[in-house]
């Protein structure tokens, strides 16, 4: 009896469209979160060019960006003319961010924050968490609950983290992906019953972990990134996250 109720369950999801839940359907958040982990790990430092598009208030800017990165939050973006010249670049190695504006010959620098950054990228994240998202992976949030479930409209896994003041006055976050691989396709973030920012990734190539186009979306700005070309896994030095200014530019405290 209870193999011919799931066979109609199953049955009954495929003729409206939506896909039943796998067999080896896992309801333990540590486990999916170990395979999140690991997938993560797979690309520790990359290099890319990045085709970007940035929508606000119905206006778009599309830019052409060098990127390279190292987990666990070191990151370098260079902002690049139609003629493949730098015209500004934004240096951080996960505590001191420094910015270099070719154009005007002005050079800042700081502490590293959402803030700090929000002057180059129009989304409030710590360096972390853009080195995660650019990995195709996901800055974990701190959390005290967990849940998993099952969204058969889209056929993927859905993990819930809550932290530990709960969705109204803390952090909260969802992170659907692939059932089998664990390929993250979207992520949505709260903070005290607010949306933080969203993500969506896909075009993964083959087995790649690497998504090739990837939205973000937060306080009324959408970011649409095509990543044109990329090295996983290259040899970065800490030199590669560190920035001068030019002899005999002032620097200016980034406030």
């Amino acid at each position: 009896m209870r193999r011919a109720l799931l066979l109609l369950s199953a049955t009954l999801a495929a003729c409206s469209g939506g896909q039943p839940r796998p067999d080896d359907f896992q309801a333990d958040p540590a486990a999916h979160l170990q395979r999140l982990d690991a997938r993560a790990a797979q690309i520790r430092s990359l290099t890319a060019d990045l085709a970007v598009e940035y929508k606000e208030d119905g206006e778009r800017v599309r830019l052409t960006e060098m990127i390279a990165l190292k987990a666990p939050d070191h990151l370098r973006v260079d902002l690049i003319s139609p003629f493949g010249q730098p015209l500004l670049t934004l240096v951080s190695d996960g505590q001191t961010l420094s910015i270099y504006d070719q154009r005007a010959r002005r050079f800042y620098r700081g502490r590293s924050s959402p803030q700090a950054l929000g002057k180059l990228l129009p989304l409030r994240l710590t360096p972390e968490e853009l080195v995660a998202l650019m990995r195709g992976g996901v800055p974990i949030i701190s959390h005290a609950r967990g849940e998993v479930t099952w969204d058969g409209a889209v056929g993927r896994t859905l993990l819930r983290l809550e932290g530990a003041e709960g969705c109204a006055l803390g952090a909260c976050q969802t992170i659907a992906f692939e059932p089998e691989r664990h390929r993250v396709t979207a992520l949505h973030v709260t903070q005290a019953g607010q949306a933080r920012y969203s993500a969506r990734m896909g075009d993964y190539q083959g087995g790649d972990a690497l998504p090739r186009r990837m939205r973000f979306e937060g306080e009324g700005i959408v970011v649409d990134v095509e990543i044109k070309e990329a090295r996983i896994n290259p040899t970065l030095p800490d030199a590669a996250f560190a920035l001068e200014p030019p002899r005999g530019i002032t620097v200016e405290p980034l406030e």
